[in-house]
């Protein structure tokens, strides 16, 4: 479960911009452009993935994911971290969608409002550690207290780009997955 559905949001909205529908770098309000209020969301702030949903609307994002086949998908809101909050159905992904969202932005990653969306992610020293400071990372996490989501485009100079996704959910400690990740990494790099 997706607690932030922020990575088929950047993707579906890279897509609605390559066909013209919309422009990543629009102004929609108050100075702010898509492409910004999408690495907001990145950065973990779900009221700016809240907003994307809201300016996009629930029919124009489920229409585009029945048309792109992402049929492991279900985005119905964003869980969100304060007392009294609404509460929503729970938000789905599958690895393999995870994985065509990864490539949709892979391949708009010559465009600078691609790369500002998931640059920078918010990640743990250990994470950042096993990733390697020579590489470029995009990334997006969903972590809550029992489960961590990790979608990461690796860029690495010289070597073969890696996309990488773990779901784990129902997990008593979050930082096994961080543990798991190095794991899992190491074993594709040698």
């Amino acid at each position: 479960m997706m607690q932030i559905p922020h990575l088929p949001l950047a993707a579906m909205l890279v897509e609605l911009s390559n066909a013209g529908e919309i422009s990543l770098d629009d102004h929609i309000s108050r100075g702010e452009y898509y492409w910004e209020r999408l690495h907001w969301a990145q950065q973990g702030g779900r009221g700016m993935c809240m907003a994307v949903i809201w300016t996009m609307g629930f029919g124009r994002i489920n229409e585009w994911l029945a048309e792109e086949g992402f049929t492991g998908t279900e985005i119905r809101g964003v869980t969100q971290d304060v007392p009294d909050a609404p509460v929503f159905d729970p938000n789905y992904i599958t690895t393999q969608d995870a994985l065509g969202y990864l490539k949709i932005i892979y391949n708009n990653l010559d465009q600078s409002s691609v790369r500002n969306i998931g640059t920078n992610p918010p990640l743990s020293d250990h994470i950042r550690e096993t990733l390697g400071f020579k590489n470029t990372i995009y990334g997006w996490l969903d972590v809550s207290e029992e489960s961590k989501l990790l979608f990461f485009i690796i860029d690495q100079p010289g070597d073969s780009d890696l996309g990488i996704v773990v779901l784990a959910e129902e997990i008593d400690d979050t930082a096994d997955v961080d543990q798991g990740f190095r794991m899992l990494f190491e074993a594709l790099m040698y």
